[in-house]
C-alpha cells in the first residue's frame, strides 16, 4: 500500500506473519544461532547424520507411517 507514491504499509498473511515472529525469536537466541552456523558448516563439509544418530533408534519419527 502506499501513500502519496511512497510505501506506507504492508500486508501479510497470517502465517507469514507468525513466521517472521519465530525467525526474530531465534535470532534473539546466541545459543541457537551458535548451533545453527556449526550445522551449516557440518553441512558444507558433507558431514550429516542419519536419523537414527540424531534421535535414536527408538525415535517416534522411525515408526511414524507414510
Amino acid at each position: 500500500m502506499t501513500r502519496n507514491g511512497r510505501p506506507a504499509a504492508v500486508v501479510v498473511s497470517a502465517e507469514e506473519c507468525e513466521s517472521l515472529k519465530e525467525t526474530r525469536e531465534i535470532k534473539k537466541d546466541p545459543d541457537l544461532m551458535k548451533e545453527l552456523k556449526q550445522s551449516l558448516v557440518q553441512l558444507e563439509k558433507d558431514h550429516r547424520f542419519s536419523i537414527e544418530e540424531v534421535c535414536g533408534t527408538s525415535s517416534p519419527l522411525l515408526k511414524r507411517k507414510n
